[in-house]
């Protein structure tokens, strides 16, 4: 102890300073390069950025070469023919770790000076990759200048050891053998597992995975970039127009300010069935006129008027289609509170971006190899290792180099709606970043992921949208086809275009009827026929046996009768083999008449238990809401309680606010209890019964029951009245749900509309005119493409809307004969917006 004070007397005078160990770089590196091909990325990236026009990779691993007295195996060379470095440049950047001039220059918007390119590297650590790589790093440049000198710098990664500072690193330096030429080599010397290098498969991933780093959509138009290996040029894949001809669809998407367009093309033979039978119909009502009626049939289908659909005019394509979407229409865009942020989060505009989608079947039979001289196998395998999936580039680079679904494609595998969706397996596709117009999108340091951020979470909602609507068209024209054939064969076999389950079972039953009336008439029928048949054998047998008497008897004339009469024996065998059929057949057929008898039971049981499934739905529904509410209103009573016991503890009883924090929940109990009592009507039991009510009446008091809400929400309700309203009878809970299911459907939309619009007034108007009642509010309104289907089942915009409140207000609502509609008067936005409920079939 006393050596070490006197060590530190004698070290007094020596000023204190922090010091970096180098092997901190090691694990920095290590940590934030996670492989060869992001190794390697980085190093490209740093070729595009000086402005050169392409970038050569030579892999040599059974190069040997001696530096310093050390034999080093294998060896890779990045060259390109970019503005080079001066030796400041290294100084600065190669030998300052995590200094970077490019981060500052992107703020600022500065381009390079040849191709006016952004920068892609930004945080000084992509010479971090030649760590990953090997040993030794040696960087031989030149610039362009006339007055400067190439320069060579070179060190070893391995003197990065624990104990040494990172200024005692050695470096050495020397004159370069690059002159008059701007341009840079990277050599690295002594290649870390050089087994991987070795490994034919390993270096095929390799190939793989640098095409799709690189975009191979033909994004970076002035910048090649090629692959050798052990001397012999190896082609990085690209997406052609071999592969483009091979889908059997493409999509294309991009964000315009606040618009989201979506298109897409569809070759007819993608509606094609998969059962034998169903495809002889394709054939027949489908291919027989190139899919032209089917065309016509699409684009007046109501459950795809979201979509403008064309015939194409790609020859390669069928059918063509377009939608637009405001992202102020969008449900997930509502501003929503995040626990993990502690702090309110509003939707961000990511800035401008485009992409496409290209789907392939991989079927042996769907995929025209002819001409590509490639496998099935090759050609699954280049298509799903190209980008693995769709797969987002900034300035024609990945982001990422694992093939992640990260835009969960494969969730639509499980869900019955889903069944011709798109999968992550059959897609291959790109989503084009730049710089430029994404800069709030930001990516991590390790380049895997973006960091999650608002604008992420932006980028991420208008993602899932454009996903959304592919695969809504996706599913519903496919099953829309499917509907044409069904109906073409009802209709090539005299059913009626509304030919219905009921319809056939209409006609079972008269088929049954008909069976037991005939029944009888053909008993007597037979009896007859059988009867004429025995006098013709009669006859028959009489006039063979005159003829045998008679003197001028004719033996041929005897032949040809007994010939007749074995030839009419042989027709009674089989007028009685048939006659007993068609008896046992039509006798069958009438008793049937209680199988179809048995079968209407069974779907009137079951219509009753799809209508009491309707009343769960909508029991849970307002559960469900109300529920939420009621918690809400528990956090309340907790904050208050908790401060009470504060005060109890803090002054003793004897205090005014103690007293107001227990008045507070009393209050707040108060309106839990009120909301809980709502939820009685809505119990099975009363949703029967069939009360005598007040439409203003129980208007006023929904209203009073949820004021806490509306008020926090700085949602105004004005609620206008005539007093001529007249008693209805209708079940008070199914009211309720009615009133219930339209004012929270105007809730969540001026959620939305007020994310994007803050500063607007939000309000919900009902106005009752005597045994009506119309409720809007100040929102957007209803889309024009689904204003048609809007009380259809499982329509919705919601993020995650089921699409059965409305419908299930208008069967609620069909109950007591009355009605739902939307009326015809357009807001300011030019959309319909007003809901109109007809309760003249419920009055008193």
């Amino acid at each position: 102890m006393e050596e070490a004070n006197n060590s530190n007397k004698d070290n007094k005078t020596e000023p204190l300073k922090l010091k970096i160990d180098a092997h901190v770089v090691t694990q920095l590196g290590a940590e934030l390069i996670t492989g060869p091909e992001i190794a390697l990325v980085e190093l490209i990236k740093n070729s595009y950025d000086a402005d050169a026009n392409y970038c050569d990779i030579d892999i040599q691993p059974e190069a040997t070469e001696v530096v310093d007295g050390t034999t080093y195996h294998g060896k890779i060379v990045i060259k390109d023919n970019g503005h080079g470095m001066t030796r400041d440049t290294i100084n600065k950047a190669w030998l300052t770790i995590s200094h970077s001039e490019k981060r500052e220059a992107k703020r600022a918007g500065s381009k390079t000076t040849k191709y006016y390119r952004s920068y892609t590297g930004d945080k000084g650590l992509g010479r971090l990759g030649s760590m990953q790589l090997g040993d030794v790093c040696r960087i031989n440049t030149n610039t362009s200048s006339a007055e400067s000198e190439g320069i060579i710098v070179t060190f070893r990664w391995s003197d990065f050891k624990p104990g040494t500072t990172l200024d005692s690193v050695k470096i050495t330096e020397r004159k370069s053998d690059i002159n008059n030429k701007a341009g840079s080599a990277i050599e690295i010397i002594g290649l870390n597992d050089l087994g991987y290098w070795k490994d034919e498969k390993k270096l095929t991933k390799l190939k793989y995975k640098l095409s799709s780093m690189v975009s191979p959509f033909g994004h970076l138009k002035d910048f090649k970039l090629y692959l050798k290996v052990s001397g012999a040029s190896v082609s990085l894949e690209t997406f052609n127009e071999k592969i483009y001809d091979l889908c059997s669809s493409e999509y294309s998407f991009e964000l315009d300010k606040n618009t989201i367009i979506v298109k897409g093309k569809l070759k007819l033979s993608g509606f094609e069935p998969s059962t034998k039978e169903e495809k002889e119909l394709f054939n027949n009502y489908i291919l027989s006129d190139q899919g032209f009626s089917l065309l016509e049939f699409l684009r007046g289908s109501k459950k795809l008027s979201d979509f403008s659909q064309n015939k194409s005019d790609d020859e390669k394509y069928f059918i063509e289609f377009k939608r637009e979407i405001q992202l102020d229409d969008i449900s997930a865009t509502k501003k929503n509170f995040k626990a993990i942020k502690d702090k309110e989060s509003n939707f961000t505009n990511p800035g401008d971006f485009d992409g496409k989608i290209y789907q392939f079947v991989f079927r042996k039979n769907s995929l025209d190899l002819d001409d590509t001289k490639i496998s099935y196998t090759e050609t699954k395998t280049l298509i799903q290792e190209l980008t693995g999936g769709v797969a987002a580039y900034r300035d024609g680079f990945k982001i990422g180099s694992r093939n992640v679904d990260w835009l969960g494609l494969a969730s639509e595998m499980t869900s019955g709606a889903g069944g011709y969706s798109l999968r992550p397996s059959n897609v291959a596709g790109f989503i084009n970043l730049t710089w430029d117009n994404n800069k709030q999108l930001q990516e991590k340091s390790d380049r895997e992921s973006f960091v999650d951020n608002d604008a992420y979470d932006g980028f991420w909602i208008i993602c899932q949208e454009i996903i959304k609507s592919i695969n809504n068209y996706l599913n519903t024209s496919r099953r829309e086809s499917l509907q044409f054939i069904k109906n073409n064969k009802d209709q090539s076999l005299g059913k009626p275009k509304t030919y219905s389950a009921q319809h056939a079972l209409n006609e079972l039953g008269n088929l049954s009827k008909s069976a037991s009336t005939v029944k009888n008439r053909i008993n007597k029928e037979t009896i007859k026929t059988k009867r004429e048949l025995e006098q013709s054998i009669s006859f028959i047998d009489e006039t063979i046996k005159t003829n045998e008497k008679s003197l001028i008897s004719d033996p041929l004339f005897g032949k040809q009768m007994q010939a007749l009469r074995d030839r009419v024996d042989s027709l009674e065998r089989q007028f009685n083999d048939y006659a007993k059929q068609y008896s046992f057949f039509s006798e069958e057929l009438s008793d049937h008449l209680r199988s179809v008898e048995r079968i209407e039971e069974e779907i009137e049981g079951y219509e009753q238990q799809i209508s009491d499934f309707y009343d769960h739905v909508a029991i849970g529904i307002s559960a469900e809401d109300l529920a939420h509410e009621a918690n809400s209103q528990l956090g309340n009573i907790a904050f208050h309680l908790n401060a009470s016991i504060n005060r109890v503890k803090d002054l003793g009883i004897q205090d005014k606010d103690l007293m107001r924090h227990l008045l507070s929940i009393r209050s707040d109990t108060g309106v839990i209890s009120k909301t809980i009592s709502s939820l009685n009507p809505l119990v099975r039991a009363q949703r029967s019964s069939i009360d005598t009510l007040h439409l203003s009446k129980q208007i006023s008091e929904y209203f009073d029951l949820r004021s806490s809400y509306f008020k926090d929400n700085q949602i105004n309700i004005v609620i206008k009245s005539d007093g001529k309203d007249k008693p209805i009878r209708f079940n008070r809970g199914k009211l309720f749900q009615v009133i219930d299911n339209l004012v929270r459907n105007s809730q969540h939309w001026l959620e939305v509309f007020n994310t994007h619009n803050p500063s607007n007034e939000l309000y919900i108007n009902v106005e009752v005119t005597k045994n009506t009642f119309t409720i809007y509010d100040s929102g957007k309104g209803v889309r024009e493409g689904i204003e048609n289907n809007l009380f259809d089942m499982f329509v919705s915009d919601k993020e995650k809307g089921q699409g059965l409140g409305l419908y299930i207000t208008k069967r609620l609502l069909e109950e007591r004969g009355c009605s739902i509609f939307l009326t015809q008067e357009r807001n300011k936005f030019g959309r319909r917006f007003k809901f109109k409920v007809d309760l003249i079939g419920a009055t008193e």
